[in-house]
């Protein structure tokens, strides 16, 4: 209902004007980082991501355009290659060598 109510304000929409790529890749990264399909995975990726995303922000100031996404692709890939079920993945496993 918040949708229809802003395109009939701006009355124009297109997807550069609502979503941005930077926020989807962030989305799917906080995900990422988190877990995957799991409920605590995307709080964890949140705490760690975000916390990263203002220092960077506030250290680089506007000198650091950019810089915020290439760090978003290193830990991408990071995450794909050595941890691809997350952090709260490898709490799991953690857990799961102590019990087994």
């Amino acid at each position: 209902m918040a949708g229809t109510f802003y395109a009939q304000y701006i009355l124009y929409i297109d997807p550069e004007s609502v979503m941005l790529l930077a926020i989807s890749i962030q989305i799917v990264l906080i995900s990422m980082l988190g877990g995957a399909g799991t409920i605590m995975g995307p709080v964890i990726g949140a705490a760690i991501l975000i916390p990263i995303a203002e220092l960077t922000r506030i250290w680089l100031g506007h000198r650091g355009t950019g810089v915020d996404m290439l760090i978003y692709g290193f830990l991408i890939t990071l995450i794909s290659v050595y941890q691809p079920q997350g952090i709260w993945g490898l709490f799991a496993n953690i857990g799961k060598k102590k019990n087994g």
